[in-house]
């Protein structure tokens, strides 16, 4: 495993829909959103992080609205499409070794592995995830992703994408 890296990620807007989830078999993962803007990331737990071909269970994927000023540590293996979001473009805080997207990346091709793909839908009377909400939110398989409502639908294979 390589050094600790936190750099700046820089991503443009590309939609509301995922059509892969990835987990790091290996390691942690820390997430933050620069200037305050929120973002959306769903999530599944880490099943077997030590095999991979075992795939997340439909079942258990859930999406969250982060707020600008929350940090999120993606526990080893954990599921994650993401980071989502609405404005032209974000800049993103990443703690990861550095050699983690060559040596420990795993994707689950949504429609291809399990039949399905991910929009997310942005509920507006829902509040985004807070540590006020629930003092418990950085315990558990996903951080912080426990502390809010589910924001996210299966999207069967045959729905036309949304233009």
């Amino acid at each position: 495993m390589e050094h600790p890296r936190l750099y700046i990620m820089g991503l443009y807007e590309r939609g509301l829909r995922a059509e892969k989830i990835t987990r790091h078999c290996r390691v942690t993962q820390c997430l933050a959103a620069r200037g305050g803007k929120e973002w959306l990331i769903a999530v599944a737990p880490p099943i077997a992080p030590d095999d991979h071909t075992v795939m997340p269970d439909p079942e258990a994927i859930r999406a969250f609205r982060v707020p600008g000023m929350l940090a999120i540590k993606l526990h080893r293996g954990t599921w994650h499409a993401g980071p989502y979001f609405t404005a032209s473009t974000v800049d993103f805080l990443n703690l990861e070794p550095s050699d983690t997207n060559e040596t420990d990346h795993v994707n689950c091709y949504l429609t291809r592995d399990l039949g399905i793909a991910l929009r997310f839908e942005i509920r507006m009377d829902e509040p985004p995830m807070s540590s006020d909400r629930d003092p418990a939110w950085n315990t558990g398989p996903f951080a912080a992703c426990r502390a809010s409502t589910p924001l996210i639908s299966h999207v069967p294979r045959s729905s036309p994408r949304p233009s």
